[in-house]
């Protein structure tokens, strides 16, 4: 159980690095992901290794250029569902 509550703190931990990484307007703007499918596109990066491991390094450069492709995806993943 303890196991589970850490898995949780370390999501919301990365949740709140890459909300203060980004603001709302870059991922409207550039990234093109609808407002209100913001914090789902976030929980969906914070699941892929590369870009934990950028984010966790601080890296900001690596961090953008991990997060267009994951876009792309998580766009394609938001359309094939409507």
């Amino acid at each position: 159980m303890l196991k589970k509550e850490l898995e949780v703190e370390k999501k919301e931990y990365l949740l709140m690095k890459i909300g203060m990484l980004f603001d709302d307007d870059y991922y409207i703007k550039t990234l093109k992901i609808p407002a209100n499918y913001i914090k789902g596109f976030q929980y969906y990066c914070i699941e892929n290794t590369n870009f934990v491991m950028a984010l966790k390094s601080k890296n900001k450069t690596m961090t953008k250029f991990l997060i267009v492709p994951l876009a792309e995806k998580y766009i394609e993943i938001i359309s094939d569902e409507n």
